[in-house]
């Protein structure tokens, strides 16, 4: 069954209709809108269409490595290897160290040099 309008529903659609199609357009927010579509896409910019040359990019330096600090007999902070000796004389020149600080003679001498004659004797 068809759905019948009085002629003031018919009416009023066509008053809402004629609206729509003949408004023009509207300005909501800053958008443009059209009757029948969406609202409209921002504008181009008017240099768009130029082409632009890409700026090569410089291929980054190679890493140079930092140069070494030389060792010295002098500086207190250079690793030392001490000379290969068993676990016992280890304990056993430790215990010596301990002696030699406790007693005060060790007050003007480093433990890698201690430790050094220590082990090789």
């Amino acid at each position: 069954m068809a759905r019948r309008f009085d002629s003031r529903t018919h009416c009023r659609l066509i008053a809402l209709s004629a609206a729509i199609l003949f408004a023009g357009p509207l300005c909501a927010q800053g958008l443009v809108f059209r009757p029948g579509g969406p609202p409209l896409p921002p504008q181009r910019p008017a240099n768009l269409a130029q082409k632009s040359t890409p700026t090569p990019i410089a291929p980054p330096a190679p890493a140079t490595p930092a140069p070494k600090a030389v060792a010295t007999a002098d500086d207190d902070f250079t690793p030392v290897a001490l000379p290969a000796a068993p676990r016992a004389r280890m304990h056993e020149c430790g215990l010596e160290w301990q002696k030699l600080k406790n007693s005060g003679a060790a007050a003007t001498m480093l433990w890698r040099d201690f430790a050094t004659a220590c082990l090789t004797r």
